[in-house]
């Protein structure tokens, strides 16, 4: 009797990180992104719990990206004794390996922070840079648009996903039982300035969709750009400076691209726009790689150009002197991630500037509940940075240049394929409650809000099966 293939939700499940999912076909096994937990203290303590299955029992692990939640617990699993094949696209790839040195580094110096101040850190380091560095040997490259073999009776797919550089949705078919599930990994939008959108899923036993914007439909993008150079103008003319909290994978090359067209059309004066972080610069170097080489999944009208310096105003911090300098300074524009203002190059510009009513901080995106980001875009008058609660005296602007595909979208991508049974993952409860429901109601389908580490079979269009219900 052929034992039926399991799903179970390791992560991204009632929230909007730690993206994993582990198929089993009963002697095979196969994770599906193995992302790091944000947010609040009780999503980050899930990264230190130990995994469900040994580590050395996975055969491979497939990603849709490398964004840090999707990604960033790689080298926790090598260091565990993982020793497969990391398969992605050949720019995810070197997205991630941005993304898992970076990390790496910050754990690090959290340690070595730790130790100099002479207390004990509240968890040890789950990898540094040596692990970072091993998991990458792990990584191969494979195509979008071709099957490749990903493990003993499992054959992958990847297509385009539109989200960031490399992005893709994720196709497994289970050989032995003919069932297959698709993963939509994070969708991009329609009108992304520089990628082209999702290509349509197959036809499929089991979707497991992302459900980031499930409930709602994204503002105008005209609106968007209208509240961004009001800001802009605004701050400028009262002698303060913008700073943009941006997540270093593609938001900042978006919010480059918006900010240029607004000063080439003259909607904002032309203003010094930095950009600090190392990460972010390292993305933005990838970004302009690929729009040179011309990549399918680059806009055909962007191939060739750099709309990231339109004006002539871009300058790259290079050094700890010139961040310190540029603390001081007045009059420009700041783009440094993170995005959520949950680490990163930002939290310092934000530390020298929130309190000043001059300043204006633009929320470009999500954020995540528990981030200090959540805290400004709710209206919070105090705010935690680097250790310390300071008075929020700046303007704070929240624009919509979401990465993230909004309910229409999802409902579009999802209909031009068809699902035996949909998972609503990688959405808070009242987003993907949103979206399963609407799937249930304008597609037709069965549709269902997995709890967290709760196992389903991989059935043939008849729902799920629970295996095992979720685990706090």
């Amino acid at each position: 009797m052929t034992t039926a293939p399991t799903l179970q939700f390791l992560g991204a499940a009632g929230t909007v990180t730690g993206s994993r999912y582990l198929v089993d076909t009963g002697g095979v096994k196969v994770l599906v992104d193995a992302g790091m937990f944000q947010g609040d203290r009780a999503l980050r303590e899930r990264n230190f719990a130990p995994f469900p299955v040994p580590a050395s029992e996975i055969a491979a692990i497939v990603l849709t990206h490398g964004h840090f939640d999707h990604a960033g617990y790689i080298p926790k699993l090598v260091k565990d004794g993982f020793r497969g094949p990391v398969f992605g696209t050949e720019w995810t790839g070197r997205i991630a390996e941005l993304v898992l040195m970076d990390s790496g580094k910050i754990q690090e110096l959290e340690a070595k922070r730790a130790a100099r101040s002479g207390r004990k850190p509240l968890r040890p380091a789950l990898y540094n840079t040596v692990d970072a560095a091993r998991a990458v040997l792990q990584f191969r490259q494979v195509p979008g648009g071709t099957d490749f073999p990903v493990a003993p009776g499992i054959t992958g797919h990847l297509r385009p996903a539109g989200h960031i550089l490399g992005s893709a949705s994720v196709e497994l078919k289970l050989e032995e039982s003919g069932r297959t599930v698709v993963f939509s990994g994070d969708l991009g939008r329609n009108n992304h300035p520089i990628l082209l959108p999702p290509v349509a899923p197959p036809d499929c036993d089991a979707m497991v969709v992302e459900s980031t914007y499930g409930d709602r439909e994204h503002q105008d993008e005209t609106q968007a750009l209208q509240r961004l150079a009001s800001a802009v103008r605004n701050t400028i003319a009262r002698g303060g400076t913008v700073v943009i909290p941006s997540f270093a994978v593609d938001r900042t090359e978006v919010v480059l691209r918006q900010l240029g067209d607004l000063m080439v059309n003259g909607a904002i004066p032309k203003t010094p726009i930095y950009v600090d972080g190392k990460m972010a610069v390292g993305v933005l170097h990838l970004y302009r790689q690929a729009m040179a080489k011309g990549l399918p999944e680059i806009r055909p009208f962007a191939v060739g150009q750099d709309f990231f310096n339109q004006a002539g105003q871009l300058h790259i911090v290079k050094s700890p002197e010139q961040r310190e300098q540029l603390r001081r300074t007045n009059g420009v524009i700041i783009v440094a991630s993170s995005g959520m203002v949950s680490g990163g190059a930002v939290v310092g510009h934000l530390v020298s500037r929130i309190a000043d009513p001059r300043n204006t901080v633009v929320l470009s995106g999500y954020q995540g509940a528990g981030t200090s980001g959540r805290k400004l875009a709710e209206g919070s008058h105090k705010v935690w940075l680097d250790g310390r609660q300071l008075d929020v005296g700046a303007q704070i602007v929240s624009v919509g240049f979401s990465a993230h595909a909004d309910s229409p979208e999802l409902l579009k991508w999802l209909g031009s394929g068809k699902a035996g049974v949909t998972y609503a993952v990688h959405g808070e409860p009242r987003q993907s409650e949103a979206l399963a429901r609407k799937v249930r109601t304008s597609l037709k389908r069965r549709s269902v809000v997995p709890a967290y580490q709760q196992k389903v079979e991989i059935g043939r269009g008849h729902g799920p099966v629970q295996v095992q219900t979720g685990l706090s």
